[in-house]
């Protein structure tokens, strides 16, 4: 298999995505960017469908972070979770979306430009039950049911959830503003109050999402953490 990613070629990207953000070295247009509930455990699930002892999980974090290894063990103990594989899942998602889409709503907003932060935690029980996994929310933005395996179908609730979210996107595609003012207000992010918009059954209002594990994550600035190398600093 052949895998195609971005590069820093000096000329369509200049630099690291990061770096241009941190700079404000960006297209300055109003964005929506946004997390699901439950990133990291589809890909956690694929690695280890059956399941990792303690020992796994420790050697598998040690193994992707190096020396960063002991204090993230330490920031996600298996204690706080059901099972180790919840505490690899959560930590995956964290480093990988969830912390870094803060961080960019956060360089974007530093800008003065407008940046709605979104968090997507509605569940498809025949996908993954009780979880909102990663890429499930493009469906209820664009009212597809969902195929083999799951075949789920849009019920009721479904049905208002794509209502909602196709309403907001088609009015910020239109104006750059996803509110109209006779509905429930998507507050525009800033650093201080940090609010975003939680779209489940019910839709309403956050402020600070995992707020203290990324200001953990806040300090790093890994390589990669998919590659074939290990993401921790050089």
């Amino acid at each position: 298999m052949v895998q195609w990613g971005p590069i820093v070629d000096g000329l369509e990207i200049p630099d690291q995505p990061r770096e241009l953000y941190r700079r404000g070295e960006f297209n300055r247009v109003p964005l929506i960017i946004g997390v699901q509930g439950d990133e990291g455990w589809i890909y956690v699930d694929r690695s280890f469908p059956t399941g990792l002892s303690a020992s796994d999980y420790a050697a598998a974090v040690t193994r992707e972070f190096g020396f960063d290894g002991l204090a993230i063990l330490k920031r996600y103990p298996t204690a706080q979770y059901a099972t180790p594989k919840d505490a690899l899942a959560r930590l995956a998602g964290d480093a990988e979306y969830v912390c870094e889409a803060r961080r960019v709503a956060s360089f974007v907003e530093k800008t003065g430009t407008p940046v709605y932060l979104y968090s997507f935690e509605h569940s498809v029980d025949e996908l993954s039950e009780g979880r909102s996994i990663h890429g499930i929310e493009s469906n209820f933005l664009f009212g597809n049911n969902f195929g083999a395996p799951s075949n789920h179908v849009f019920n009721a609730v479904d049905q208002a959830l794509f209502s909602t979210m196709s309403e907001r996107w088609a009015r910020f595609a239109g104006t750059g503003n996803p509110n109209t003012g006779s509905d429930l207000e998507w507050p525009r992010f800033d650093r201080v109050s940090a609010r975003y918009l939680v779209l489940d059954a019910t839709v309403g209002e956050a402020n600070h999402v995992r707020d203290q594990y990324c200001n953990f994550w806040e300090q790093s600035f890994f390589r990669t953490v998919a590659g074939a190398v290990p993401a921790s600093r050089p």
